[in-house]
């Protein structure tokens, strides 16, 4: 008599257990306080999100569209996370990103009322906080931003952020942050910054003989103090703030030591990017720099 015997069901994951997989990988990756917890609802966005779209296209598959709703559910909340970093995670080259988000969002239209305005006061706040600047630099900068945004509203809000920081820096002379740290800390080029600021921002404040953003920042500065009215800023707390906390992680820096002991004392990446409250793609930026 042949014995029947049941056929062995292997287990596979449920689409919203692989969205939610997603996330909570990128969320211990990236530690950012202000999207913990939210697997739930990211994953109704990723649901409203993967409706719009065709069956049976590679933009419904959780691999292919998480970055793109990851990229969506971070901006709309103007949580700011360069996207090299973002796609350097989810192993996306920026070609194929570009090409998924400008197929998704002709589709799923929501993003393209979102409050860009709202998004880049957001960013600029998690620019400069990120280098331990004073509360009055964040005021002064988005009174700038009200100031400059219709001159440049139009551009992507990363590129914005980037622009006002930079004429903030520039108007209160704040020394030891270059310019090419701020767009690394927004994830835009150097050169966008440059353009952009050299179109739109140059000849809307009337100066003349515009060179380029470091000759001509006096001028730059010059313009800006008539256009807008700024809240006074003690300049001598900056040398304070330069020693601190730089991206370019300076050898004086008590918390690039840190990190440094640490390694020395074989602690792995999570354990010091724990210890000192830093991501561990910067934990590792830092180590690679060797200094």
């Amino acid at each position: 008599m042949e014995i029947q015997t049941k056929p062995v069901t292997q287990y596979t994951e449920s689409i919203d257990e692989q969205v939610k997989k997603f996330y909570l990988d990128f969320s211990r990756e990236f530690k950012v306080e202000e999207i913990f917890n939210r697997p739930e609802e990211f994953a109704q966005l990723f649901d409203r999100v993967r409706s719009c779209i065709k069956p049976r296209t590679k933009y419904r598959a959780v691999k292919s569209l998480g970055v793109i709703v990851l990229y969506i559910f971070l901006k709309t909340r103007g949580t700011l996370i360069p996207l090299p970093e973002l796609l350097r995670h989810c192993q996306l080259s920026y070609g194929n990103f570009v090409t998924g988000l400008r197929s998704v969002t002709a589709r799923y239209l929501v993003f393209n009322s979102r409050n860009k305005k709202s998004i880049v006061e957001s960013y600029i706040t998690s620019i400069l906080k990120s280098f331990q600047l004073e509360e009055k630099v964040i005021q002064n900068a988005l009174l700038l931003l009200e100031y400059c945004y219709p001159f440049i509203q139009f551009t992507k809000e990363e590129v914005n952020a980037a622009v006002v920081c930079t004429l903030t820096l520039i108007v209160l002379d704040v020394k030891g942050i270059p310019m090419s740290d701020i767009c690394e800390q927004a994830g835009v080029q150097q050169s966008s910054l440059g353009k952009h600021i050299s179109k739109n921002i140059v000849p809307r404040i009337g100066v003349k003989n515009y060179i380029s953003l470091s000759k001509s920042s006096n001028s730059i500065r010059k313009a800006l103090e008539l256009k807008v009215k700024l809240h006074k800023v003690d300049k001598r707390s900056f040398n304070v703030i330069r020693l601190v906390k730089t991206k370019r992680f300076k050898k004086h820096s008590p918390l690039i030591s840190k990190v440094l002991e640490l390694r020395r004392n074989n602690a792995s990446l999570e354990d010091i990017s724990q210890v000192t409250n830093l991501t561990p793609y910067k934990v590792q930026r830092i180590l690679e720099r060797k200094l």
